[in-house]
């Protein structure tokens, strides 16, 4: 991959959109696209890119860990909602508690965080839902 400097003269955020939107577009062509949302900046971002670019093709689920604030998820599904955008709720509560069960050191946990959401369960949910879509 190479890497270029962006300097905020050039910057041309509506270009910059518009050319994720036709990547996103080629790259998935006619099938459909599946992510994840987790409500932070990043997958925000992917999943409204990914909607203009897809429309009803790109199904969303957001993963419900159990480690956010109360009502969290609720709230981050209601607000892209109002954006046209569904979103289904996976509950991976159990799964996430399980692999943490008994971790105490800081970094063991955002290692298990991260294994048991990509490893399991979005892993799981892609084979599941790839199947049944495709």
């Amino acid at each position: 991959m190479q890497v270029k400097e962006i300097k905020i003269e050039d910057l041309d955020p509506k270009q910059f959109i518009k050319q994720k939107i036709n990547e996103i577009s080629s790259a998935v062509g006619s099938d459909t696209a599946i992510n994840a949302l987790s409500g932070g900046v990043d997958s925000s971002a992917v999943t409204m890119l990914g909607y203009r670019a897809l429309g009803g093709r790109l199904k969303t689920y957001f993963i419900d860990s159990g480690l956010m604030r109360q009502d969290e998820p609720q709230q981050i599904v209601s607000w892209f909602k109002e954006l046209g955008i569904p979103v289904e709720v996976l509950d991976a509560k159990e799964q996430f508690f399980n692999a943490l069960k008994g971790i105490t050191d800081p970094e063991e946990k955002r290692e298990a965080i991260t294994q048991t959401f990509y490893k399991d369960v979005f892993g799981q949910l892609v084979r599941e839902r790839s199947q049944s879509l495709f």
